[in-house]
């Protein structure tokens, strides 16, 4: 089974707090929350509103003193920063074969290497990689690895099989989940993510 991330949509949406929730219920494996324009405490206050039980499976891009302060569940960190070890998971976001090396990646759990496929969120981001590349550098490399890969970039639900067969642990997912604009076509789009993931 390929395990599965959302990450939020870069500002607020409608019933995203529901949405998140109801993720997290039927199977999400964790939910990124990407708020890059917010202050910390807009951002407090979102947090407000998501039941503390949930606070474990979260990983926040940014402002990562809310992740100790609230007791989130993990950090993530852009592919020019510099993972800070802690006690919650740590993640960070990759665009070149070369940034997932082993080497570079000591205190990670897991990275994202984007865009896989061309983006369904933003128009024009292109992948830069062949599947033929990225499998056999996977089938070479993983077992160096101390952390897992997820895609990223253009996932829809047909990609899963092909993920999981070249290597990938899971998929992370922003625009299959959030280009559908009310709460029950989010949760039905990830529903069809989920039945494919086995």
């Amino acid at each position: 089974m390929i395990s599965l991330i959302a990450i939020s949509a870069p500002d607020a949406q409608p019933n995203e707090v529901q949405t998140f929730i109801s993720l997290l219920e039927v199977g999400l494996h964790r939910l990124h929350i990407r708020r890059p324009d917010w202050t910390k405490q807009e951002l407090i206050q979102l947090f407000r509103e998501i039941p503390e039980k949930y606070f474990p499976q979260i990983s926040l891009h940014g402002h990562h003193e809310i992740v100790s302060e609230l007791s989130l569940g993990g950090r993530h960190y852009k592919g020019h920063q510099q993972p800070k070890e802690g006690k919650e998971m740590i993640s960070k976001s990759c665009h070149s074969l070369d940034e997932l090396a082993p080497e570079l990646n000591t205190i990670l759990d897991y990275a994202f290497i984007s865009p896989v496929f061309d983006s369904l969120s933003k128009p024009g981001y292109n992948t830069g990689f062949s599947s033929v590349a990225l499998h056999s550098w996977l089938e070479e490399n993983k077992w160096k690895l101390d952390y897992e890969v997820f895609a990223l970039g253009g996932v829809s639900p047909k990609h899963l099989k092909a993920l999981s067969s070249m290597g990938f642990d899971g998929a992370a997912i922003l625009g299959g989940i959030w280009k559908e604009k009310n709460h029950l076509a989010r949760l039905k789009a990830f529903c069809a993510y989920l039945e494919e993931a086995g």
